[in-house]
């Protein structure tokens, strides 16, 4: 807080809402409102400013290089905007701490400069009685780089943010908030506002110590609407932190010699840790002292015992038994009890006191040697028996590599799953970069997201517009070039060749008397079109006889619902049959190619191999498409015989005149 010198003083408050200072000319002037009036001025000046820009702003170089390796760092000279008014800062060199985010920008150091400090603040007036006389002091406000906790004076206003050696985005000069605001708003409604408009590929560096590293080249995108500009490549480093899942006891044979070694592949990977293996192992020749009495019970000196091999006193072990001695019988000599041989049987036992060996198979924990991402090598086990390992494996796993809004590259970590890891939502105010699939055995596989919301120039949509025409063309002209094909007559050294894919290739100039049917010449078919004769009941049906299925013979009483006869006479009923005329017309050029004979045609195959002449059909499938159709009004209507019945007159009633379409027509009786 700045020390103001006595006689100082100051009455500006902005919550009092006080727009002018109204000077009356019998009242004194006093300090205190000319301080009040620069205070107003600045205030007013300040509010501008800050809807134009934000405090930090670059207006005018004042560039930052930051080596990654050293951490030094040179800040160029230039204007920022902080506190209200653009300050001019000069260079300056130090060095950042690599071990954390750090924020660079500039102190506001202020400085109060009365006529002690700068003697030009004695009044210079040489006319003046007050000639030599201390006057006003000078508030100083000096600006200086630094970064956040170095322990400088002053306010500090934050401008670039440096992490871990790498400089973040920051906006380019000028930056006017108001104007940034309205084109996101603009940008966000029209684009959707996030997306790429150059680099920022995401590439996977390798692995050091227990993070990975990755690299974010430099470019721009829009987030949100607005800009966010990367001018240097990124370093980013994340936690190499793979999810586990424990697997218990799995099991694995031992297959080679006992007491030998075997490679055991586990069924899950990549391996993280081997926490416990578990295999039955074989005790040879371990020496027991029997009891002090008769039917004692002698503990061995391992637990777990899976099974006792033999029992031998005297005798020597070959690998599978003993020999010589004397060998006592399981089940009838001694029994296993727990740990321990248990000689309460009533069969033979050892004198008490005495020596004898025991050679037996226990559950045990093995070491694991030579442990790889896939699996381990034991030594010692049985064989034929199992090995049971528990052991923690590394899940797959789906991350996104994010940019946000202020130029840090963030990672959103995906639901590991063994068979289909989930990839993770994407953030609201957040790019994505890249897709990362961890499948933690090498490097991860990286899929560059970028492309799929890069903005692409109108020069490209342009060459895109043209490639499209062009392919158009390109299509167009495969066609016709392979309907010319299809037509050429091919007139290659003097042969004619028709491929019978249609009518085309005939000469019109003479009488065609054969029909082409799927690649084929072929004898023509005409076929007419006759309509169903009409039989006595005036129905288009073949001739038939009625046969009864279900009759009724009985019936009820009859009575009469109207005796009076009261209403009006029906009129007579006219019926036309039929009165709906339906056809098809095909206009025919030739008769050779009016598609009867495709309809119609089969093919006759002779086939002498199956015992003599045997005739077999081949049933042609006739596939039609309609290239193009239209439909027009008939010209004339087809003459055809019109049947027609009058009924329902009265007795008396004579028929006097029978008119259809104007034409007198002269009726039969039924």
């Amino acid at each position: 807080m700045t020390t103001y010198p006595d006689g100082y003083y100051d009455n500006w408050n902005a919550a009092k809402g006080y727009d002018r200072i109204l000077f009356r000319s019998d009242r004194v002037l006093q300090t205190a409102e000319l301080n009040e009036m620069q205070q107003a001025a600045q205030h007013r000046v300040r509010g501008l400013g800050d809807a134009l820009f934000k405090d930090g702003a670059v207006l005018r170089d004042a560039s930052l290089y930051v080596d990654a390796v050293t951490g030094q760092t040179k800040a160029a000279a230039g204007e920022i905007y902080a506190a209200g008014a653009v300050r001019e800062v000069g260079e300056a060199s130090f060095v950042l701490p690599l071990d954390r985010l750090v924020a660079v920008g500039i102190y506001l150091q202020e400085a109060v400069v009365t006529e002690l400090e700068d003697p030009e603040l004695f009044n210079p007036a040489r006319d003046s009685r007050a000639v030599g006389q201390p006057g006003a002091a000078r508030l100083k406000i000096s600006v200086v780089w630094g970064y956040d906790q170095d322990g400088k004076p002053g306010d500090f206003f934050p401008v670039y943010r440096v992490d871990r050696g790498n400089l973040l985005s920051n906006d380019p000069p000028p930056t006017l908030d108001s104007v940034n605001v309205a084109l996101a708003r603009r940008d966000k409604a029209t684009t959707g506002g996030t997306y790429i408009t150059s680099g920022l590929t995401v590439a996977y560096q390798g692995a050091e110590g227990a993070e990975q590293v990755f690299t974010i080249t430099e470019g721009a995108a829009h987030i949100d609407g607005f800009e966010v500009t990367r001018p240097t490549s990124l370093r980013i480093r994340f936690p190499a932190d793979p999810d586990l899942q424990l697997v218990d006891v799995e099991p694995h044979t031992f297959t080679v010699a006992t007491g030998g070694s075997q490679r055991i592949d586990l069924n899950h990977g990549p391996v993280a840790a081997i926490d416990t293996v578990r295999a039955t192992v074989r005790i040879v020749d371990e020496v027991r002292t029997h009891g002090n009495f008769t039917n004692a019970i002698d503990p061995l000196a391992n637990g777990s015992v899976v099974r006792v091999l033999a029992v031998n006193q005297g005798g020597t072990w070959n690998g599978t038994t003993y020999t010589g001695g004397t060998t006592y019988a399981a089940g009838t000599d001694y029994r296993l009890t727990g740990d321990a041989i248990d000689w309460s049987l009533s069969g033979a036992e050892p004198s008490p006191g005495s020596t004898y060996k025991v050679t037996y198979e226990r559950l045990t924990t093995l070491p694991a040697s030579a442990v790889d991402e896939t699996g381990f090598t034991v030594s010692g086990a049985v064989q034929s028996t199992q090995v049971l390992v528990t052991y923690k494996w590394k899940l797959p796993r789906v991350d996104r590599v994010l940019l946000n809004r202020d130029g840090t590259a963030t990672r959103v970590r995906g639901v590991a799953h063994p068979f289909t890891p989930g990839k993770p939502a994407v953030p609201p105010s957040t790019l994505l970069l890249a897709t990362v699939y961890q499948t933690w055995t090498g490097a991860p596989t990286v899929q560059l997201d970028g492309d799929v919301v890069h903005a692409v120039p109108y020069a490209e949509l342009q060459q895109m517009r043209q490639d499209i025409s062009d392919l158009f063309f390109l299509v167009a002209n495969d066609r016709l070039q392979n309907k010319a094909q299809a037509r050429d007559p091919a007139a290659k050294r003097g042969v004619f060749v028709d491929p019978f894919l249609d009518g085309s290739m005939r000469d019109v100039g003479l009488s065609q008397n054969a029909a082409v049917v799927a690649g084929e010449l072929t004898l023509p078919i005409v076929a007419t079109v006759a309509s169903a004769t009409q039989n006595n009941d005036k129905k288009f049906t073949l001739t038939y006889t009625l046969e009864p299925v279900i009759e009724q013979k009985l019936r009820t009483t009859t009575m009469k619902i109207n005796p009076y006869q009261a209403f009006e006479a029906l009129p007579a009923q006219a019926t036309l049959v039929i009165a709906v005329d339906q056809w098809t017309q095909t206009v025919v050029t030739d008769a050779h190619d009016d598609g009867t004979t495709a309809m119609f045609a089969n093919r006759t195959v002779y086939d002498p191999g199956y015992h003599g002449s045997n005739l077999t059909y081949q049933v042609r499938k006739t596939e039609t498409s309609i290239v193009s159709a239209g439909q027009r009004a008939a010209e004339t209507l087809r003459p055809i015989t019109v049947f027609f019945e009058v009924k329902g007159f009265g007795p008396g009633e004579q028929l006097s005149q029978l008119k259809f379409d104007g034409l007198t027509l002269a009726p039969a009786a039924a």
